[in-house]
């Protein structure tokens, strides 16, 4: 009865219905974020439906348990399922999007779209207009692991407060509920890229959330890059360590020289090398002794015997301990040398135990300490009596976004590349099923960036596949990237068995498949594209042909060729005409232009008052609009010439050319979204970014490694920043733009940049004055100071020939080549 002016909520028959089937509420919607309205398959409802319990009666106790399929959003029990339905608690165990932001996000307005492009989150307005752009460094967050299963979203809110970040919003901490060990994780994401290391230095790696004896471990967060197929995250805050354990050498003492070889050849037949986890070393020592190396100091002289193949030594003499330490004291202080970098949320032994050497998998909470690691404790020692030194290298992973269809179709060449990759850079490439998705992910992860970029550049390679060409340029006529094209395209994919992606973001063609089957696709691509060429021909405007096209004449023309063949551009500078057809329709149109231009006022006006001024005018072509479309600004347009506009456009917003072009609303993305394709329309978000990210150099950067699109927000020189890009795996400073200088402040790193510039450019003068040159095998320098133009490397024994640099493998060579190349060798 009070209509809308009643104070409660007025749900539709539908929704009463989805809430009578017991269709789990809409969390979108709970968060004002879904935009499916009446077409969503869950109940849209304020708050969540309030569960009556029938008493008396016994209460079912898998009822405290959540009901996984309801926090997916796929339980169809409804009010009979004997799990808990509990909103306001209930997560997925599996990792979620973020709903919110710190501080909180308002509602969008319903003109407003979101989008992920590459690793951006941007907001864009009316005329494609973009109005807000959010990276992943723009954010901060931590997990907090082991928290009692009762420990609330309010008890975590009330802890970030009393850390210095008051009035954070719910929907920025997740909790997760692992009913295996009865505990919850939490993770909790704010718009803060100080946040984290705020956060872990108020309460560190470790703290008692409540009053008990759980100890809730603390980690940074990896704030990964979205992108449309998923998410695409490196990470760098891992290390390994290598470590050589204890052992002791043993001598072996035999009567003859003959029966330590025979042993040493026996030896050398044996399956198995082994002797407590250990591949021993033996050796032949003169004379008729063996050497038996990399034992565990626990052998003993008994076990050593059985072991080895007869006959046996007449006498074992052991020699001294490699180290004074034990395997355990080695892994502790090694531990300790990892810790004195920064917090370890991980360490673990991936080695047998008792084997000759121990490695271990460190993780930091930071990146920085993960740097800061390899760079300080790289070869340092752990046992003062021995020369084996700590081996830390980084722990290196990128995760690549990859469509199925594609994956499936170059799994063989994959499969090739993984184990040429391990064989020569062990750099692993790992490939993971889509679970009934359209995208999947490979892993590519080593302990060194260059190694692991390489694969990755290499599996990029792959996945970019054949690009179709025609004449050396690319496949791009519009009708390929048609629906229309569908039927064309997926008929050669059948008939050549290969796999063709219209990369519509590039408007390019890439194929996939065998060599050959793509030779023969390119060459059908080729054809198809002969047969739709069509000539193109442009005729700019002057003052007069463009009065006289605006005021009618543009109408005569097309009445005369066709509207599909004439086309104006009003857009651009200067104003054109495009005329689609042969030389014979080009020279039709100049000569009605001309005819008309040389014609007095009186006689163009009277021609072109046939025009009816109350007719409604595409304001792009100047025609009666094909295929009306009205904008918001009640201005209609042909609908390819709206689509065109956009399509085309390069300056933002894109404005309406209504009224003589003097309109300049921007048109709205609600029409837009009507007009264009989807991939029309996510082609134009991506050109607005583009163009936003020109205009503002001193805001956002792109990578500066060539072919590289990923990009940054820059920082103040006074709070320097590290990207670490997961697209080229460099690392650069946000500030000075150099690579990280961890320790250093940016005008004391682009100072001693300029130093060793200046230092390596007197070098080089220098060199050039006593000509000094480097061996072209090491790269160390030599100089010539008297004698014959032969020269060896000290360094690494190449012989050289300093008429023209050419290396040999011995002093004759060289000697031979020089009198028969140079005539001589050059002494005097």
């Amino acid at each position: 009865m009070n209509g809308q002016k009643c104070r409660f909520q007025h749900l539709s028959g539908a929704r009463q219905q989805d809430i009578k089937k017991g269709k789990p509420p809409c969390t979108f919607f709970l968060q004002g974020a879904c935009r499916k309205e009446d077409s969503c398959t869950f109940a849209h409802v304020n708050q969540a439906p309030v569960t009556v319990l029938n008493h008396p009666g016994p209460r079912d106790p898998r009822s405290s348990i959540p009901c996984t399929f309801f926090q997916r959003g796929i339980c169809n029990k409804g009010g009979d399922c004997p799990f808990g339905h509990d909103i306001a608690g209930s997560v997925s165990i599996s990792e979620t999007p973020w709903a919110g932001s710190y501080p909180p996000t308002k509602l969008q307005n319903e003109n407003d779209s979101s989008r992920t492009i590459g690793r951006a989150t941007v907001l864009f307005t009316d005329g494609f207009s973009l109005s807000t752009l959010s990276l992943p460094s723009d954010f901060s967050a931590v997990s907090m692991s082991g928290m009692s299963a009762d420990v609330s979203v309010r008890e975590i809110l009330g802890l970030l407060e009393a850390c210095g970040f008051p009035e954070v919003p719910s929907d920025c901490v997740h909790l997760m509920r692992i009913p295996q060990k009865s505990t919850q994780t939490a993770h909790v994401k704010l718009r803060d890229p100080d946040f984290a290391e705020k956060f872990l230095q108020c309460l560190g790696g470790v703290f008692f959330l409540q009053d008990d004896d759980k100890p809730v471990q603390i980690s940074v967060l990896q704030v990964g890059g979205e992108t449309e197929s998923g998410m695409n995250r490196l990470q760098l805050t891992g290390i390994t360590c290598t470590w050589y354990n204890p052992s002791k050498v043993a001598y072996l003492q035999y009567g003859t020289g003959g029966h330590a070889t025979m042993v040493l050849e026996r030896f050398k037949k044996l399956l198995s090398k082994d002797l407590r986890n250990r591949k021993l070393d033996i050796t032949y020592q003169p004379v008729g002794s063996l050497r038996v190396g990399n034992l565990d100091p626990c052998t003993t002289e008994a076990e050593l015997r059985r072991f080895l193949p007869d006959p046996q030594p007449l006498k074992v003499t052991w020699g001294p301990r490699s180290h004074k330490l034990t395997a355990k004291q080695l892994e502790d202080k090694a531990r300790a040398k990892i810790e004195s970098q920064g917090t370890l949320v991980e360490w673990v032994i991936t080695t047998h135990t008792g084997g000759s050497r121990t490695k271990a998998v460190a993780k930091f909470t930071e990146a920085e300490a993960a740097r800061n690691a390899v760079r300080e404790m790289n070869d340092t020692v752990l046992d003062i009596t021995s020369n084996d030194k700590l081996r830390v290298s980084p722990l290196v992973s990128i995760k690549l976004s990859v469509s199925y269809r594609i994956l499936q179709t170059l799994r063989p060449q994959l499969d090739a590349l993984a184990k040429q990759s391990w064989a020569s850079n062990y750099v692993s490439i790992k490939c993971y099923e889509p679970l009934g998705k359209l995208y999947t992910q490979v892993r590519i992860f080593g302990q060194s960036k260059g190694p692991v970029a390489d694969a990755k550049s290499a599996v990029e390679k792959l996945l970019a596949g054949h690009v179709a060409v025609d004449g050396g340029t690319p496949i791009s006529d519009a009708f390929f990237f048609k629906p229309s094209s569908k039927e064309f395209l997926d008929g050669l994919m059948t008939t050549h068995s290969v796999f063709i992606h219209q990369d519509l973001r590039k408007t390019i063609l890439r194929l996939y498949g065998d060599h050959a089957n793509i030779d023969k696709a390119e060459q059908a691509l080729a054809t198809k594209r002969a047969e739709l060429k069509v000539q193109s021909h442009t005729i700019i405007l002057d003052a007069e042909t463009l009065a006289f096209a605006l005021k009618g004449g543009l109408r005569q023309i097309i009445a005369a060729l066709g509207k599909d063949r004439v086309k104006m551009d009003i857009i651009s500078n200067p104003k054109r005409i495009t005329v689609k057809g042969s030389e014979l329709h080009l020279a039709q149109v100049h000569e009605m232009l001309q005819t008309q231009a040389s014609l007095p006022f009186e006689s163009r006006a009277a021609a072109l008052s046939l025009t009816d001024e109350n007719e409604d005018m595409c304001p792009v072509c100047w025609t009666p609009p094909d295929e009306p479309f009205r904008t918001a600004c009640d201005h209609v347009y042909c609908n390819s010439c709206l689509v065109s506009q956009c399509t085309s456009a390069d300056v933002f917003p894109v404005q309406c050319l209504g009224d003589a072009g003097t309109c300049n609303k921007p048109l709205t993305l609600g029409s837009l979204k009507q007009i264009l394709s989807v991939s029309e329309y996510g082609n134009v978000l991506q050109a607005s970014l583009a163009s936003h990210l020109r205009s503002r150099p001193t805001e956002f950067q792109y990578c500066p490694t060539p072919d590289c699109n990923r990009f940054y927000r820059v920082s103040p020189l006074t709070k320097p920043r590290t990207f670490d890009c997961d697209g080229c795996l460099s690392s650069l400073c946000t500030s000075c733009h150099n690579v990280t200088h961890d320790g250093l402040s940016c005008e004391a790193y682009t100072a001693l940049v300029k130093a060793e510039a200046a230092g390596e450019k007197e070098l080089e003068q220098w060199k050039k004055d006593h000509d000094v040159r480097d061996c072209p095998k090491c790269s160390v320098p030599i100089e010539k100071s008297y004698g014959c133009n032969h020269m060896t490397c000290v360094s690494c024994g190449t012989h050289i020939c300093w008429f023209c640099m050419k290396t040999f493998t011995s002093s004759g060579a060289t000697y031979d080549h020089m009198q028969r190349s140079h005539r001589g060798t050059g002494l005097f």
